[in-house]
C-alpha cells in the first residue's frame, strides 16, 4: 500500500543491475577489466595529472580515453564527477550513468557508491534508499550512510506528517505512513549516535526530527546534547528556545533566544528585533512606519512591547518571546524561494507571526481528476473562528496563499475560499493575535479597589487593593500546601508612562490564615496599598504563585480620585468582615487607629459579617468647635421585585419605615474631629438573597455641603 501512496520515478534500466545474474556477470566483468588495467594506466594517470592542474577539459577528454580503451572503475568515478561540475540535466543523466558503471565495475567501492548514491537522491529516492542501505551491508559503521538514510526518512515524514489523501470526498490520513518514517529515520540517528555520541549533524538532525514531530519534550533534551557538543551553534540555540517555549518553559525559551542573537550577525538579529516587528506594526501604524527612521522605528517597538507586556511581574516580556518563538518557527518551517526572503516573509510565516499557531492543519495531497485538472498540494489551517490555505502552486514547497485559479487553468488549488484576500483583510481589522502564555495556569481572584484620602502626603490618594485566594484551588490543597505569591501593582498613564510600580513577595510565614479567612468560604484574604497622585490610566494587578508559577493577571482602565485638604469630601465605601482597633498585621488594611479586615469579594451571609467603612474630611466646625453632620444611609435591592412579596418586612420594621423599594437610616453625629473615620455593622440575616445597593449621603450641617459615594454588595 506504500507504494500506491509514494511514487517515485526511475528508470528501468536499474533494475538490471539487482538481481543474482547480474551480480555473477559484475564479477566476471570486473575480473577482465582489472587485468587489462593492470596493463596500461597511462590515459587514467594523465587525467589525474589534469586535475592537480585544474584542466578539466584536458582531464574529461584523458578519462573518455580510458573507458574508451579500458572501460575502467577508476576513470567512469573521475569523468561523474566532472560532468556534475556542468550542473545540467543532461549532464547529471551522464554522472550518473557514469557512477552506476563504476559501481557496476567495483561494488565494494565505498567511494563509487556513495557518489551513485548521493546523485539517485535526486533522481530516484526509493533506489538512493537502497544503495545507502548496500554500503552498510558492506560497512556497518558508515556514519555518513546512515546519515543520509536519516535525511530521506526525515524529509519523508515531514512531508507527510498531518497528510490527508482525497479519495473520491473522504480525506484518508497518510499519518500512519508518516511515523513510519519518524520510526526509521529515529532509529538510523540513533544508530549514528551509537558509533559516534559527540556526532553532531546526527544529534542535531535527531532534535529536529522530534521538533517537527511535537514531541517538544525529547527535542529539548536533545538540543542540550548539541549545545554541549558546540555551545556556538546559533541554530542550537534559536532550537532550544522554541522546544523550551513550547513546553512553556518561558524564562529560559528567553535565556535561549538571547543566546542565540548574541551569535548571529547584526542582520540576522534584526530580523527577530525589528524588521519582522515593523511588518508585524504596519497595518495598524502605516504612518509611523512610513515616517520614521528606523532608530525612532526601535523606540517605538520596544514601546509596543511594553504596553502588551502580560506579566510585569515577571523579569521578561512574554508578548516579545512569543513574537521570537513565531519568528523562529517560521524561519525554520516556511520554506520560500531565492535568498532575498525568509520564512517569516513567505504568506505562511507572515500569517503565522501575526496570528501564532493554527490549532489543527492537514496537508492534501497532490492528485489529478479524471478530467486531467491537476490539484496541488494545498495544506489547511483551523483556528478557533476561522479558517484558511495555502497552496503549493510550484511544486517548490513553497506555500502561497490559495486562490481560485481561472476555469481555463489546469493547476488548481484544494480549498474553495481566496486566502489572499481574507488575509488582506483581517490584517486591516486585527493586525495581530495574541493570547499570553505563561509558564503555569491562569487563575482569577476577587479583587477588590477602595480609595482614601492619603494620610501622609496632602498631594497623592491612598488605593488599596484587596484580594482573596482561593484555598480549595488544586495548587493550595496539594501536600506541599503554601500561599506564597508575588504581588504586583503597576500604573501607567494614557501615554504608558509609569506612574507606579510595586512587586512584593507574600511569605505563607507572614499570613495569619486564622485570621485573615472569609468564615465558611475557604477565601484567604490579603491587602497592599498604592499611594498616587490624582491621574487616569491603566492598571495591572498581577498575582504569581509559587507553587505552580499559576497567574492571576488583571488590565482595567483606572482613575485615581482628587482629595483636597481643605474641601468637605468623602472617601469609598470599603466592605469588610470585621473592623477592630489597630492591630500590628501588615495583612490588615489600618486607618486612622483602626483594624479593618477588607472582603474583597463583596459577598455576605449569616456566618460572614457585615461590616462597612469610610471616611470623612474637611467638615467645618461650629462655635464650640464641634463638627455637625448628617449621614444618611440607603440601601436598595438591585432588580425587579416580586410585588407579592415584600422582601424588605423586616429591616422596615426595624427601621421604622415602609417603603418597600428602599430602606433608609439617617443619623446625625457631632465630633471633636474634622476628618472622622465612620464605620458600623449591618445586620441583614433576616433579608432575601440578592444583590443590593448601599449609598451613603453625609451633609456638613454647618456649610449645607452634601457627598454621596455609593457601592455594591451580594446579601447570600
Amino acid at each position: 500500500m506504500r507504494a500506491v501512496i509514494k511514487i517515485y520515478l526511475f528508470s528501468l534500466f536499474f533494475l538490471f543491475f539487482t538481481n543474482s545474474s547480474a551480480g555473477r556477470f559484475n564479477s566476471e566483468f570486473n575480473l577482465a577489466i582489472g587485468l587489462q588495467q593492470r596493463n596500461n594506466t597511462d590515459q587514467y594517470q594523465k587525467g589525474i595529472e589534469a586535475l592537480e592542474q585544474n584542466n578539466f577539459e584536458a582531464a574529461e577528454d584523458y578519462f573518455a580515453e580510458s573507458i574508451q580503451a579500458y572501460e575502467d572503475a577508476p576513470s567512469y568515478f573521475e569523468l561523474a564527477k566532472l560532468y556534475l561540475r556542468k550542473d545540467t540535466p543532461r549532464w547529471r543523466n551522464k554522472a550518473l550513468d557514469c557512477f552506476q558503471q563504476a559501481v557496476m565495475r567495483e561494488p565494494n567501492n565505498l567511494d563509487y557508491r556513495y557518489g551513485y548514491a548521493s546523485l539517485l537522491v535526486d533522481f530516484a529516492r526509493l533506489t538512493a534508499i537502497e544503495e545507502y542501505k548496500r554500503i552498510i551491508e558492506i560497512d556497518s559503521e558508515q556514519i555518513e550512510a546512515w546519515n543520509s538514510l536519516a535525511r530521506l526518512k526525515e524529509a519523508e515524514f515531514e512531508d507527510f506528517h498531518n497528510s490527508v489523501r482525497n479519495m473520491d470526498g473522504f480525506m484518508g490520513s497518510l499519518e500512519e505512513f508518516a511515523m513510519e518514517d519518524f520510526t526509521e529515520a529515529e532509529s538510523y540517528l540513533k544508530k549514528v549516535i551509537e558509533l559516534d555520541s559527540a556526532n553532531f549533524d546526527a544529534n542535531f538532525k535527531l532534535g529536529e526530527l522530534y521538533e517537527n514531530a511535537e514531541m517538544f519534550e525529547k527535542s529539548k533534551t536533545q538540543f542540550e546534547k548539541c549545545d554541549e557538543i558546540n555551545s556556538k551553534d546559533v541554530n542550537t540555540h534559536l532550537y532550544l528556545g522554541l522546544s523550551n517555549y513550547k513546553i512553556r518553559e518561558i524564562e529560559q525559551a528567553n535565556i535561549e533566544f538571547q543566546e542565540a542573537f548574541k551569535l548571529m550577525d547584526r542582520e540576522e538579529r534584526k530580523e527577530f528585533t525589528f524588521y519582522s516587528a515593523k511588518l508585524l506594526l504596519e497595518p495598524a501604524f502605516k504612518k509611523l512606519t512610513e515616517k520614521y527612521a528606523d532608530w525612532e522605528m526601535e523606540q517605538f517597538i520596544d514601546s509596543y512591547w511594553s504596553t502588551n507586556d502580560p506579566l510585569y511581574l515577571t523579569d521578561f516580556n512574554e508578548r516579545v518571546i512569543e513574537h521570537y518563538a513565531r519568528v523562529a518557527y517560521a524561519k525554520i518551517h516556511c520554506i520560500v524561494g531565492g535568498k532575498e526572503k525568509t520564512g517569516w516573509q513567505s504568506d505562511m510565516g507572515e500569517f503565522l507571526m501575526r496570528y501564532g499557531e493554527p490549532g489543527k492543519r492537514m496537508r492534501i495531497r497532490p492528485a489529478v481528476s479524471a478530467g486531467g485538472d491537476v490539484h496541488m498540494k494545498t495544506e489547511v489551517w483551523y483556528y478557533n473562528d476561522m479558517t484558511l490555505a495555502f497552496t503549493d502552486f510550484a511544486s517548490s514547497g513553497n506555500f502561497q496563499y490559495s486562490t481560485p485559479s481561472p476555469d481555463k487553468w489546469k493547476f488548481k488549488p484544494q480549498f474553495g475560499g481566496d486566502s489572499q484576500w481574507f488575509a488582506d483583510n483581517l490584517k486591516t481589522i486585527k493586525h495581530e493575535n495574541y493570547i499570553p502564555k505563561y509558564e503555569g495556569p491562569t487563575f482569577s481572584v476577587p479583587f477588590d479597589i477602595v480609595q482614601f484620602r492619603s494620610t501622609n502626603d496632602r498631594n497623592k490618594t491612598d488605593v488599596y487593593f484587596n484580594y482573596a485566594l482561593d484555598l480549595t484551588d488544586s495548587v493550595f490543597a496539594a501536600a506541599d500546601i503554601n500561599y506564597n505569591h508575588k504581588l504586583g501593582v503597576f500604573y501607567f498613564d494614557r501615554y504608558h508612562r509609569q506612574l507606579y510600580r510595586k512587586k512584593k513577595d507574600i511569605l505563607e510565614s507572614d499570613i495569619d490564615a486564622n485570621k485573615l479567612m472569609i468564615a465558611d468560604h475557604n477565601l484567604l484574604v490579603n491587602a497592599t496599598r498604592m499611594s498616587v497622585q490624582a491621574d487616569s490610566g491603566l492598571v495591572a494587578f498581577e498575582l504569581l504563585r509559587e507553587g505552580d508559577k499559576g497567574v492571576s493577571s488583571n488590565r482595567f482602565r483606572f482613575a485615581s480620585h482628587k482629595y483636597t485638604w481643605d474641601g468637605f469630601d468623602i472617601s469609598e465605601i470599603l466592605f469588610a468582615t470585621a473592623v477592630d482597633i489597630a492591630s500590628e498585621s501588615d495583612n490588615l488594611i489600618t486607618r486612622n487607629g483602626y483594624s479593618i479586615q477588607p472582603n474583597p469579594t463583596r459577598k455576605f451571609s449569616a456566618d460572614v459579617p457585615l461590616y462597612i467603612y469610610f471616611e470623612v474630611y474637611n467638615l467645618k466646625k461650629n462655635q464650640n468647635r464641634l463638627t455637625d453632620f448628617e449621614q444618611e444611609i440607603i440601601i436598595t435591592r438591585v432588580g425587579e421585585i416580586n410585588e407579592e412579596e415584600n422582601v424588605f418586612d423586616s429591616i422596615l420594621s426595624f427601621l421604622g419605615l415602609s417603603d418597600k423599594d428602599q430602606i433608609a437610616l439617617t443619623s446625625n453625629y457631632q465630633t471633636q474631629e474634622i476628618d472622622p473615620s465612620l464605620y458600623l455593622q449591618i445586620d441583614m440575616s433576616d433579608y432575601e438573597p440578592g444583590e443590593y445597593n448601599i449609598t451613603l449621603n453625609l451633609t456638613d450641617k454647618i456649610n449645607g455641603k452634601t457627598k454621596t459615594t455609593s457601592s455594591r454588595f451580594i446579601w447570600q
